[in-house]
């Protein structure tokens, strides 16, 4: 059997393309990271992925917070409320999964970085159904791949007791798709 097996494994490999003059693709699931938070169990996840499309597309798809319900099913309202120069003030509702409920919040937007190469948003909520929540989103150019690198860090402590290991699986969840949709949405919109 290996007998006949080696000249068609032999054919395949010379017949087919070499890794260079294949498509570039985005690798597959985002790299995870969680990092402790003083005074709490409740860890602040991060998410890191490489999207193939335009840093311009990808940079304007973040910055559009009203259409963020188009590309994550879990927000059912994001609402532009207040723009000013230092900040953008967006409205959101959140469905938890498993029937944990709705959040609601009002997220105050940032851009703390913004160059031809690299976007930084911060965001905390400053009011709503949450106790806290942190975000951070970057994206950063690169050149070599022609697409971006796009990190998204979330920190949430409910107002509600819960258990540490329930909010982190759910905080983790959230890192982990987000980046997986804003990755699909923007690959799909090329």
């Amino acid at each position: 059997m290996r007998a006949r097996l080696a000249p068609i494994l032999l054919a395949a490999l010379c017949f087919t393309a070499p890794a260079a003059a294949q498509p570039a693709r985005a690798p597959g699931p985002p790299t995870l990271t969680e990092r402790p938070v003083d005074g709490t169990s409740v860890r602040r996840m991060e998410s890191e992925i490489v999207v193939q499309a335009p840093f311009e597309s990808v940079a304007r798809l973040l910055r559009d917070y009203a259409a963020y319900p188009s590309f994550l099913p879990r927000f059912r309202t994001a609402r532009v409320v207040q723009r000013t120069r230092a900040h953008t003030q967006v409205y959101f509702q959140l469905e938890l999964p498993r029937a944990l409920g709705t959040l609601w919040f009002l997220h105050e937007m940032s851009v703390t970085r913004d160059t031809a190469d690299a976007l930084e948003i911060q965001g905390i909520a400053r009011s709503g159904s949450v106790g806290r929540v942190e975000t951070t989103v970057s994206l950063e150019r690169l050149p070599a791949h022609g697409g971006v690198r796009f990190r998204f860090s979330l920190f949430g402590l409910p107002v509600l007791p819960a258990l540490p290991d329930t909010v982190n699986g759910l905080l983790r969840d959230a890192v982990r798709a987000a980046a997986i949709l804003l990755r699909a949405r923007a690959e799909g919109a090329r």
